[in-house]
């Protein structure tokens, strides 16, 4: 057997080691082990080509699209070079299952505080505006401000 064999056969048995490991862990949801399974058992390929064997709808498509850089954030796909997609005609990234077995946690940027958020929103009730003539705490410019302080805008 050719080295380039040895390593592709190598390659899939730890691939194989990693899928069956984390079929009987039951750690990934429903959607995120639906999609680990299709690049498993179909890839090396790109979403829209993974996706049309098992899901009908756009609003599914677009929903699981997502569990794919979810699970390369936990370890479990890479990203290989984009080629022109077979179903979409478009360049797009290729996916391959990794041979990791247990997920990394995704970091999720948890944004301000609860705390945080109440001091901007003082601070911004304390500060008139320069198009409010009055002070109220419920006036229009300030109800704008403790909005965009919400949205993360400020």
């Amino acid at each position: 057997m050719s080295d380039q064999g040895e390593l592709f056969r190598r390659t899939r048995d730890t691939s194989r080691e990693a899928y069956f490991k984390l079929r009987d862990s039951g750690v990934l949801s429903e959607r995120r082990w639906e999609v680990y399974e299709l690049v498993y058992l179909h890839g090396p390929a790109t979403s829209a080509e993974l996706l049309e064997r098992r899901i009908r709808g756009m609003r599914a498509l677009t929903q699981s699209r997502a569990r794919f850089t979810e699970l390369r954030d936990m370890g479990l796909l890479r990203e290989l070079e984009p080629r022109t997609c077979k179903v979409t005609g478009h360049r797009a990234i290729v996916w391959e299952v990794t041979d990791e077995s247990e997920p990394r946690p995704i970091k999720r940027d948890k944004g301000p505080t609860k705390a945080e958020l109440q001091e901007r929103i003082d601070r911004a009730l304390a500060l008139p505006h320069p198009d409010c003539l009055h002070h109220y705490e419920h006036c229009d410019c300030h109800v704008s401000a403790i909005r965009a302080i919400l949205k993360g805008e400020s």
